[in-house]
Protein backbone atom coordinates (compact mmCIF):
# COMPACT_ATOMS: atom_id res chain seq x y z
CA UNK A 1 0.00 0.00 0.00
CA UNK A 2 1.48 3.06 -1.15
CA UNK A 3 0.37 6.68 -0.59
CA UNK A 4 1.38 9.60 -2.65
CA UNK A 5 2.24 12.84 -1.27
CA UNK A 6 4.97 15.55 -0.88
CA UNK A 7 7.85 16.19 1.50
CA UNK A 8 11.11 18.33 1.17
CA UNK A 9 12.80 19.32 -1.90
CA UNK A 10 10.96 20.84 -4.73
CA UNK A 11 7.31 20.53 -5.15
CA UNK A 12 7.05 19.00 -8.72
CA UNK A 13 8.63 15.62 -7.36
CA UNK A 14 6.36 13.24 -6.04
CA UNK A 15 7.12 10.66 -3.00
CA UNK A 16 5.30 7.86 -2.23
CA UNK A 17 5.06 6.17 1.95
CA UNK A 18 5.12 2.71 2.33
CA UNK A 19 3.78 0.23 4.46
CA UNK A 20 5.96 -2.93 6.00
CA UNK A 21 5.83 -5.56 8.54
CA UNK A 22 6.84 -4.18 11.93
CA UNK A 23 8.30 -7.67 12.69
CA UNK A 24 10.31 -7.85 9.50
CA UNK A 25 11.32 -3.94 10.20
CA UNK A 26 12.73 -4.56 13.04
CA UNK A 27 14.65 -7.48 11.83
CA UNK A 28 16.30 -5.31 9.97
CA UNK A 29 14.22 -5.76 6.72
CA UNK A 30 11.41 -4.23 4.90
CA UNK A 31 8.65 -6.52 3.46
CA UNK A 32 5.40 -6.69 2.65
CA UNK A 33 3.32 -7.18 6.28
CA UNK A 34 2.04 -10.73 6.48
CA UNK A 35 -1.99 -11.11 7.37
CA UNK A 36 -1.38 -11.15 10.87
CA UNK A 37 1.63 -9.22 11.69
CA UNK A 38 1.00 -5.32 12.83
CA UNK A 39 2.01 -3.07 9.88
CA UNK A 40 4.22 0.50 10.00
CA UNK A 41 4.02 3.33 7.57
CA UNK A 42 7.42 4.43 6.17
CA UNK A 43 7.26 8.06 5.02
CA UNK A 44 10.37 9.29 3.07
CA UNK A 45 11.32 12.82 4.04
CA UNK A 46 12.29 13.79 0.00
CA UNK A 47 15.06 13.53 -2.18
CA UNK A 48 18.32 14.88 -2.10
CA UNK A 49 19.47 17.19 -4.02
CA UNK A 50 22.29 16.59 -7.16
CA UNK A 51 24.91 17.47 -5.25
CA UNK A 52 24.44 15.42 -1.98
CA UNK A 53 25.98 11.60 -2.39
CA UNK A 54 23.54 9.76 -0.32
CA UNK A 55 24.45 5.88 0.66
CA UNK A 56 22.39 3.49 3.32
CA UNK A 57 25.53 1.76 5.21
CA UNK A 58 25.82 -1.43 7.99
CA UNK A 59 27.02 0.92 10.84
CA UNK A 60 29.11 -1.97 11.97
CA UNK A 61 30.56 -3.03 8.95
CA UNK A 62 30.78 0.33 6.83
CA UNK A 63 29.38 -0.87 4.08
CA UNK A 64 26.20 -0.35 1.80
CA UNK A 65 23.12 -2.76 1.70
CA UNK A 66 21.27 -3.98 -0.54
CA UNK A 67 17.50 -3.19 -1.14
CA UNK A 68 15.20 -3.95 1.10
CA UNK A 69 17.44 -3.60 3.98
CA UNK A 70 17.54 -1.53 6.81
CA UNK A 71 20.66 1.05 7.39
CA UNK A 72 21.90 4.23 8.38
CA UNK A 73 21.21 7.05 5.65
CA UNK A 74 24.76 8.52 5.25
CA UNK A 75 25.09 11.71 3.93
CA UNK A 76 28.13 13.49 1.55
CA UNK A 77 28.29 17.37 0.28
CA UNK A 78 29.90 20.30 0.69
CA UNK A 79 27.05 21.22 2.46
CA UNK A 80 27.47 18.44 5.32
CA UNK A 81 28.11 20.40 8.88
CA UNK A 82 31.31 20.08 10.44
CA UNK A 83 31.69 16.91 12.69
CA UNK A 84 29.11 14.70 10.86
CA UNK A 85 30.05 11.35 10.84
CA UNK A 86 33.76 12.27 11.55
CA UNK A 87 33.36 15.50 9.11
CA UNK A 88 36.02 17.48 9.30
Amino acid sequence: MTSSGRTGGPADRETSSLCVGRRALEQGRLRAPSGSEDETVLVPSGRPAEEHEVAIVDADLTIAVGEGVVGEIWVASQSVARGYCSAS
